[in-house]
């Protein structure tokens, strides 16, 4: 018989505690063995209970989800996973949460629609658990923090076009991972970078203004009719697609980067698929696709679409991969040229560029 994944509930809301627990109750290969409902509290039970995966509310009296969490990760890592509310300032703890080491996080339902959004949330939440307990913890705790850049202001960048384009896909374990690469970057580096990390609306722009903090290249989340310009770095918008177009505006051709709502790809909104699919036709050679951890495959195809035209293709090694799966994915699909440990991709991805 499969082992049950053993999960610990922490909500200060007993409400939300019993919610979760329904949710996670309801799937055959998942074991609720206790719930707390502080920080405090859910550290005695990290330690009696020994579970395999935790979910941790944020915002609680006594000791709050992040302080907790810290804890965890210093005396006896395990996968947390945060529970955060969908607003401005969940978003900025989210990341700040993922940055100390949290493995995945989900968005509450709100109280109000609960029973509305109820099916999504239990299928995203049983999901994030299943792949959250084979996560590599010692990757997740091998990434130090990323600190606040000490770098003097920021100069904007002179709004050039990009002749090369970095296009980089993250998953789950992306948001440490990717300011691992962005403060290796150089500020004159002669590409744009376009980052698609799965994450809903709100977050994706906290990500990017968390990574414009961190790094010496500016950050900022895409928008609609935005020129792709060298020198920096666009973050796609959560719930929708961002691709790349060749288009006709006054003085000639451009590439155009374009939103859109369309349908889910691989389940995902933004896609990495269509990104790089986009990106590959509008720069043809001139591409390096990046494909960082992360659960499911998402990604594959679009690495082998920048491969068929001609572009350069990296992933990230299992060893440094919070989850290895999509990485995986590529390699076995022959995408992959070169698999490349954490450390040292900034530097291949600008030896690709400069070639």
């Amino acid at each position: 018989m499969m082992k049950k994944i053993r999960v610990l509930v922490v909500d200060d809301s007993a409400f939300m505690r019993k919610i979760i627990s329904d949710m996670l109750s309801s799937n055959p290969e998942i074991e609720v063995v206790g719930t707390a409902a502080d920080g405090r509290e859910a550290l005695a039970k990290v330690s009696s209970l020994d579970p395999d995966v935790v979910t941790m509310d944020l915002d609680m009296p006594l000791m709050d989800g992040i302080t907790a969490l810290k804890h965890i990760m210093k005396v006896d890592p395990k996968p947390v996973i945060m529970v955060s509310a969908f607003t401005y300032d969940g978003a900025e703890e989210t990341i700040k949460s993922l940055n100390s080491g949290a493995v995945d996080f989900v968005t509450k339902p709100d109280r109000r629609r609960v029973s509305f959004r109820m099916k999504d949330a239990q299928e995203e939440l049983i999901k994030k658990i299943k792949s959250s307990a084979k996560a590599n913890m010692f990757s997740s705790t091998e990434l130090s923090k990323c600190k606040q850049s000490s770098k003097k202001k920021k100069k904007k960048p002179l709004a050039v076009e990009a002749e090369n384009v970095v296009v980089i896909g993250a998953s789950t374990g992306g948001p440490k991972t990717l300011c691992k690469i962005m403060s290796k970057l150089p500020t004159k580096i002669d590409a744009a970078v376009i980052v698609v990390q799965h994450m809903p609306p709100k977050f994706t722009l906290t990500l990017a203004s968390w990574l414009d903090s961190l790094t010496s290249l500016p950050v900022v989340e895409a928008r609609d009719g935005e020129m792709v310009t060298k020198g920096k770095v666009f973050i796609a918008p959560g719930g929708f697609h961002l691709k790349v177009k060749k288009e006709k505006v006054n003085d000639g051709i451009h590439r155009i980067m374009r939103l859109d709502k369309g349908p889910m790809v691989n389940g995902m909104r933004p896609s990495i698929d269509v990104t790089m699919s986009s990106v590959a036709q509008a720069y043809t050679g001139k591409v390096v696709g990046v494909i960082l951890t992360g659960m499911g495959h998402d990604g594959t195809e679009g690495m082998k679409q920048i491969k068929r035209m001609g572009g350069r293709t990296i992933s990230q090694d299992e060893d440094t991969s919070i989850i290895s799966s999509m990485p995986k994915s590529a390699f076995e699909s022959g995408a992959v040229d070169e698999v490349v440990s954490l450390p040292e991709i900034s530097k291949k991805i600008l030896e690709l560029i400069s070639s």
